[in-house]
């Protein structure tokens, strides 16, 4: 039997387009069915220099420079958008506009206004929709979201979810586009919070409110083509935030872009009644699990943190490369990215939509509102506005 296809218009050829080009090129090696067959058609990119290379590369049929193009194209059946922040709405609405579904890289939009015209359009169209919050693929974390489901942890009391990067700690790194909020929306939070707000919201459930500071600690960088200029930083590059869950729980959250000696240190702790989970994404391979059901004696009984050696266990039809191998940063967009192809094709999914989104973009709100006016915010007067 032939394998439908679906033609693919991606919106971007920078780092993230390559990434998730990528990803959709090497699906048939690590699952023994597709869905449906992505299929590289048209691609749209800002720069004319870039669309040769994206043709080689990832082996599109078309290049344009308007996107408009690119997804208003017979031979268009879904978007994928890599641009920056500003262009995620112009896209999406095209894109539902034109009857696609679409597929978004995060954080949804800029601001919470963005989210919701997004998510009304794709609701209006009725087309499938999914934001690449790519860590809820990671086989730890859906071990992770197993257990807690399962109640092994009984009632969750206490978490702290935080992402660390060190790509901003040199005051000469140039400004560029994640640092201008008419471009980003935001800095640290968007680029860097919204996957760990995501991620808790997939484990643990709803906000009711946050208490939070955004800080911004290099206020001007340099201008690249300018050189002798500088432009004004007006993003945060770090934040912290206190948080309160619709089920009790209490804990933090934060990321920064400043924090030396870091990678890709996202990291997260949860404790429950009955049990706690810990998890680093440089050691992405184990989910470390806590049983306090298992007897305390004597001299500690079997009580003690146990590393589950999730790896590269994904559930069938993946295949490749084996269970037992090393996981890695990229196999958790390819996982993601199937996962869209299922809901695209109907199928279970459990993918962020773009309600999950405009509900980490509640939350980012609130955690902003919450620095501007040095008090707890509570999400239904977010949700309100």
């Amino acid at each position: 039997m032939t394998q439908k296809k679906t033609r693919l218009a991606l919106i971007g050829y920078g780092a993230i387009g390559k990434v998730h080009t990528y990803a959709y090129k090497v699906l048939p090696f690590h699952y023994a069915e597709l869905p449906l067959e992505p299929v590289p058609t048209w691609v749209a990119v800002r720069r004319r220099h870039t669309g040769p290379q994206a043709l080689r590369e990832g082996g599109f049929k078309y290049c344009a420079t308007d996107f408009h193009t690119a997804i208003n194209a017979a031979d268009t059946d879904f978007v994928d958008c890599c641009t920056p922040n500003h262009l995620h709405l112009p896209v999406a609405v095209a894109a539902s506009k034109a009857g696609k579904a679409i597929y978004c890289e995060k954080p949804l939009a800029r601001d919470l206004a963005e989210a919701k015209t997004m998510l009304a359009a794709v609701e209006e169209a009725g087309v499938a929709h999914q934001v690449a919050f790519n860590y809820r693929f990671v086989p730890a974390v859906i071990r992770a979201q197993q257990l807690i489901a399962a109640g092994r942890l009984g009632n969750i009391l206490a978490f702290r979810f935080y992402y660390l990067h060190s790509g901003y700690t040199n005051p000469n790194r140039p400004i560029s586009w994640r640092m201008q909020k008419a471009i980003s929306g935001s800095g640290a939070l968007g680029d860097l919070g919204s996957h760990i707000i995501d991620l808790s919201r997939f484990l643990l459930g709803e906000y009711q409110a946050v208490s939070a500071i955004l800080h911004t600690y290099i206020k001007e960088r340099p201008i690249a083509e300018h050189p002798g200029a500088t432009g004004v930083v007006d993003v945060d590059d770090a934040f912290l935030c206190q948080a309160k869950l619709a089920n009790g729980a209490i804990g933090t959250l934060e990321a920064t872009r400043m924090a030396t000696g870091a990678n890709d240190d996202l990291r997260f702790e949860i404790h429950g009644a009955l049990g706690a989970l810990r998890f680093n994404l440089m050691e992405p391979n184990r989910l470390a699990f806590y049983d306090a059901t298992r007897p305390g004696e004597p001299l500690g009984g079997e009580r003690g943190y146990t590393y589950v050696d999730t790896i590269g266990n994904y559930l069938p039809p993946a295949h490749f490369p084996s269970a037992r191998a090393p996981v890695g940063w990229l196999r958790f967009h390819i996982a993601s990215q199937y996962d869209f192809l299922c809901r695209l094709a109907g199928l279970p999914a459990i993918g962020a939509t773009f309600v999950d989104g405009l509900r980490t973009q509640e939350i980012m709100t609130a955690i902003a509102l919450s620095s501007e006016r040095g008090a707890w915010v509570d999400m239904a007067e977010v949700q309100a506005l």
